[in-house]
């Protein structure tokens, strides 16, 4: 295992109870949005710094209890997963760009693309 996949499941089980992490580490229990294309996404996640200067990973997709809601505006998603504990802090903004773009486990994307088939 690389340490840049070592570093991201740590990440992962620091914060396994983040209700997006739960969607990540158990996909079958949760849905997808279709998107125009054809293709389905689950989180569609985002890295941002805030105000105050602290960089975060988060998602655009988030489940709520009425099913799952989709920010247009990334920046109203970075507010609303900050505020309701659902944003992971990193020390910089690459730390956090690289877990936004990498942060699929191989579990994950092996359920997905069985769903593609």
């Amino acid at each position: 295992m690389s340490d840049q996949a070592k570093y991201l499941a740590e990440v992962l089980r620091e914060n396994q109870n983040m209700p997006f992490v739960k969607r990540i580490n158990d996909p079958g229990a949760y849905g997808v949005i279709d998107n125009d294309d054809g293709s389905q996404s689950t989180h569609r996640m985002s890295a941002e710094i805030d105000e105050q200067g602290q960089a975060w990973a988060y998602p655009n997709i988030v489940q709520t209890p009425e099913g799952l809601k989709q920010f247009d505006d990334t920046w109203e998603a970075m507010r609303y997963n900050i505020e309701s504990g659902n944003a992971i802090p990193f020390p910089d903004i690459d730390t956090a760009l690289d877990f936004s773009k990498n942060y699929k486990t191989p579990e994950f994307n092996e359920y997905y693309e069985g769903k593609r088939r």
